[in-house]
């Protein structure tokens, strides 16, 4: 890479302006803290809805005389740099938050480099204290030779000092020359990055809930914030250099994955996961702040036992990981709308009713065989006629041989109560090789339905 002074002194001034009062302009106003940045952002906002024609929220048009080139034409690139800035809505409106929250950005990333650009230099100057002394010494033995200067006899003996100070201090000093290359060669991280920390490459995908947020770099050790607790640590750079260190701010847009559960009565439709999917995406063409596309909506599992298809949704952020905390609370609101299309199109999943059912409350108007297990005991599902019958479940498997014992309604059952208090009340015991389908109990219907699920499990 071939630097020339002039990019040099660019460079130099360019980081006086950031040391400014006015780091942004004189016209912008003060923002040498971030809460005169906020001020003045909010200033320049109210100044720029003067020439804006709707009164309620300032339109990007406004930004137009900033695109113009000198031969009159539009800068699409810079457009592009600006809608990623302040990422207006769909109708071309920008409100105050988005307009604050882009200056904002530029203002933390401005510090941030600031302080990487510092901290930087304090690694060189550290590097350069380290190799200086090395360097003339090397110097020093290569002007003794050229001079016929005889230093073997000065060397004899401090060789013998050389080997015995590295069986004592090589491991340490390995490992330090280990976190030296991580830091001055590989750089995996700067200062304000968001990182997780795992084993090795072959791990699983690492957690935003287990990131840390870089607070300073050294050459010997790293000191690194929790994020979800705020928590400071210190780790030694040897120690991450054979560890897989996943950098958040250097990674493309975040993609979220969430796993959704639907009734098995959506693959009846033709256009159902269709029309679910068109949600979806409405949904994010409608919220371009918070979502970029649609990464894929595909099908995992089909359980027909269970009733449940399970579907797999994946979405690109319109963020990276290194905002987390937003990129998550987007995520919670796209998983709230999804279910609640789901019940729009009624194909919500909900646990379905055990096949092993004995009802005494009345005649069922669908058995089941027909229709899905979740339906048999809905409300419209039931015709009560018998006032003095009542419903009796079980959860087991529905054998012929279990059910030896009658099944009495509670009002048939005789228990004498005329005494004092001091008889026992005892129920009618039935028979042992009673039936358990008796007149006047279940009508026809019942019997054919309690006929088919005796049938089903022989």
């Amino acid at each position: 890479m071939n630097v020339s002074v002039a990019d040099t002194i660019k460079f130099r001034q360019a980081l006086t302006y950031m040391d400014n009062y006015y780091s942004f302009s004189e016209a912008f106003g003060p923002a040498s803290t971030r809460n005169e940045m906020i001020f003045s952002a909010e200033a320049v906002f109210h100044r720029l809805m003067k020439l804006s024609t709707n009164s309620e929220s300032l339109s990007f048009s406004v930004f137009d005389i900033l695109l113009l080139q000198e031969d009159g034409t539009e800068d699409k690139i810079k457009r592009k740099r600006l809608m990623k800035l302040f990422r207006p809505r769909k109708d071309g409106s920008l409100s105050l938050l988005s307009f604050v929250q882009g200056c904002d950005n530029i203002y933390r990333n401005l510090r941030l480099f600031r302080a990487s650009v510092s901290n930087a230099s304090v690694i060189d100057t550290v590097l350069e204290s380290l190799i200086n002394p090395v360097f003339y010494s090397m110097l020093a033995i290569i002007i003794a030779l050229m001079m016929d200067i005889k230093i073997a006899s000065t060397l004899t003996p401090a060789s013998g000092l050389l080997i015995s100070f590295s069986f004592a201090f090589g491991p340490a000093c390995a490992k330090l020359f280990e976190g030296v290359i991580l830091i001055v060669a590989r750089r995996p991280y700067d200062i304000g990055d968001r990182i997780c920390i795992t084993d090795s490459v072959g791990s699983a995908v690492p957690e935003m809930s287990m990131s840390w947020i870089v607070e300073d770099i050294s050459i010997i050790s790293t000191t690194l914030r929790f994020g979800a607790s705020n928590e400071i640590a210190t780790v030694s750079n040897s120690s991450l250099a054979y560890a897989r260190i996943t950098n958040c701010n250097r990674s493309e847009k975040a993609t979220v994955h969430m796993t959704l559960y639907f009734h098995i009565s959506c693959l009846t439709g033709e256009r159902t996961m269709q029309m679910f999917q068109e949600g979806i995406e409405e949904y994010i063409h409608d919220n371009p702040n918070k979502w970029d596309s649609l990464f894929f909506f595909r099908c995992e599992d089909v359980d027909p036992n269970n009733e449940i298809v399970t579907y797999h949704l994946a979405v690109t952020s319109s963020n990276k990981w290194q905002i987390s905390n937003k990129v998550l609370r987007h995520r919670g609101e796209l998983y709230q709308y999804a279910i609640a299309l789901s019940f729009k199109l009624h194909i919500n999943y909900d646990a379905p009713n055990d096949r092993s059912i004995m009802y005494f409350g009345g005649s069922l108007i669908n058995g089941g065989i027909q229709d899905y297990k979740t339906r048999v005991l809905k409300n419209s599902n039931i015709n009560n006629n018998n006032d003095n019958n009542v419903l009796m479940g079980s959860r087991g498997t529905l054998n012929p041989d279990n059910i030896k014992q009658e099944n009495i309604p509670i009002s048939e059952m005789k228990m004498d109560i005329s005494g004092t208090g001091s008889e026992t009340v005892k129920p009618r015991i039935p028979s042992k090789n009673a039936s358990p389908v008796r007149d006047g109990v279940l009508n026809d219907e019942d019997k054919t339905f309690l006929s088919m699920l005796q049938g089903s499990h022989t």
